[in-house]
């Protein structure tokens, strides 16, 4: 980038905004105060991409784990969690963000439920291969039937989301 986005790019005898040109290497031109245009668009695609990243993160990496352990220890440990995920899913989310409308606390809220949809998925991968097939791979290949942070392997299955 040859600009940078808060940098005014000015000329004796001519007000912005100005054309794109490659001799003054304004690709996109500049705006109404003489700043680049592409320097001030990659500027913001970089903090979109680093807000977006970090959200994709927490809430894969939330939802996976709750997923997974839902459908490990399955039963009441489920049946619990599985309330507790409907209410959390019924707080209307539109409005939480109306009221809280500050930049960090939107990445906050937006972590707070993002998480869910796939604690879902995984909570359903868990408890189709509690009995399935990955355990019968996972003995045949030569794993014990003992699991030492688990228990029996027979008895519990494996999350197979991952």
């Amino acid at each position: 980038m040859p600009f940078n986005p808060y940098e005014n790019d000015l000329k004796d005898g001519s007000y912005p905004p100005f054309t794109p040109s490659f001799s003054e290497r304004h690709f996109l031109g500049t705006d109404n105060v003489g700043r680049d245009v592409l320097a001030r668009l990659v500027y913001g695609f970089r903090t979109a991409i680093l807000f977006s990243g970090t959200l994709l993160i927490f809430n894969y990496s939330v939802g996976i784990v709750l997923g997974c352990v839902m459908g490990y220890f399955g039963e009441r440990f489920d049946l619990f969690s599985q309330r507790i995920l409907e209410i959390w899913c019924n707080i209307p989310f539109l409005y939480v963000v109306i009221i809280v409308s500050s930049i960090m606390l939107l990445l906050l809220i937006m972590a707070f439920f993002g998480w869910i949809q796939i604690t879902w998925v995984m909570l359903q991968q868990g408890l189709l291969d509690q009995h399935g097939g990955l355990v019968d791979i996972l003995l045949g290949g030569g794993c014990p039937g003992d699991h030492p942070h688990g228990g029996d392997l027979h008895r519990r299955g494996n999350p197979g989301g991952l």
